[in-house]
């Protein structure tokens, strides 16, 4: 890491904006007064990338009438802690738990179909399907030699005979401030919208491959193991939709009167898409707090917050009651987020993804039972 002296930093300073006026702080720190132009938001980016390799982060504060910019020295990186890595592991190893609970099923349903098979499929498609978001995640908030660290995900497993899911998604925790919204908004939003790419792909593919078996059959090992996740009794409007394109096309299995389709492939994609509406959920420190934080500010963040908790509670499904816990605990300890660049917003274009981000959450989440049983009484 090369040193810069005072005249170094205020020549890179001066090639990146406009100064009006200019202060020397102690231990070789400096404040601007800038002028924000329409040029100032891809300034900041590559002022970033550039001092911080050097040992120095800048950041921009006040707003575009009077914009002030501050070159710090990089605060020292503080030990990683083992929360991250013990939570990853439970939850790994709550995703085999329930791949042997599928190995078991289909060896009292389907022996013939090698059920270990079925095991490891479901528990291989869910490990990509969470792996792949969280590299992603990975991925997008770190740019080139001078971008920041990547999130910590903190994985929330679930309790195999006592939860119907393996997983509630993960909560991410910054290391350091992003460097505008628009990395915010970047780092909450690739990953889930690769999750759930992923879980139609691998939806649509255990929907053609199912194997069908009597509807008794299916209700015996649901009586025996009520926590299995073996069928999806109202599917999402997602789910709904790839099916009735499988059958406009011809690919979905005929399904006879009093029988059921089961596919190990599909019940991990299925559990993906519910991972992926828990992500989405406007509430803070998760992927959707991120994308509402960036649009809407740390005040819009808090209600959303707790309107996801409201809305959380009032569905009749244990796993959103369970939810709703988590976020309401992590809501009372509130961590605002701030960015580097505070002046600068995110473009309209983003604020477009994020409305789509939250109907594709809403259409990946099943149907809950409630709502269902009003469609039927009122059709």
């Amino acid at each position: 890491m090369s040193v810069l002296t005072t005249i170094d930093l205020d020549t890179i300073v001066r090639g990146a904006f406009s100064v009006k006026d200019s202060f020397v702080l102690p231990d070789g720190e400096a404040e601007y007064k800038v002028v924000y132009d329409e040029k100032a938001k891809g300034a900041f980016e590559s002022l970033y990338e550039t001092l911080r390799p050097k040992g120095y982060v800048p950041r921009l504060t006040g707003s575009r009438d009077d914009c002030v910019l501050l070159v710090r020295k990089a605060p020292t990186e503080k030990g990683s802690s083992r929360a991250p890595v013990v939570l990853g592991l439970l939850t790994l190893a709550a995703v085999v738990a329930y791949g042997w609970l599928q190995y078991i099923v289909y060896q009292q349903l389907l022996p013939e179909q090698l059920p270990v098979l079925m095991g490891l499929a479901y528990v291989l498609v869910l490990i990509l399907v969470i792996g792949l978001h969280e590299v992603v995640h990975s991925r997008s908030a770190g740019r080139g030699e001078g971008g920041t660290r990547a999130p910590v995900p903190y994985f929330l497993p679930g309790l195999p005979a006592f939860t119907a899911l393996p997983s509630f998604g993960t909560v991410l925790v910054h290391r350091e401030p992003p460097v505008n919204r628009d990395a915010l908004f970047r780092t909450g939003f690739l990953g889930p919208i690769v999750a759930i790419v992923l879980c139609i792909l691998f939806y649509a593919i255990g929907v053609i491959t199912a194997a069908t078996v009597s509807m008794a059959q299916v209700q015996s090992v649901l009586t025996a193991l009520p926590n299995i996740q073996l069928t999806t009794p109202n599917p999402s409007i997602m789910e709904s939709l790839i099916v009735s394109f499988l059958n406009l096309i011809g690919g979905g299995p005929p399904t006879a009167s009093g029988s059921q389709l089961i596919s190990p492939i599909a019940a991990a994609a299925d559990t993906g898409l519910i991972l992926s509406f828990f992500n989405l959920l406007p509430a803070t420190q998760l992927d959707g707090g991120q994308l509402c934080e960036s649009i809407l500010g740390y005040r819009g963040l808090r209600i959303t917050t707790y309107l996801s908790i409201v809305a959380l509670l009032v569905l009749d499904t244990p796993n959103y009651w369970i939810m709703a816990v988590i976020v309401l605990v992590i809501a009372g300890r509130p961590a605002r987020l701030s960015t580097l660049d505070e002046v600068s917003e995110v473009s309209r274009a983003k604020k477009v993804l994020f409305a789509a981000a939250l109907l594709l959450a809403l259409a990946s989440v099943p149907i809950p039972q409630n709502i269902a049983t009003l469609q039927l009484v009122t059709g």
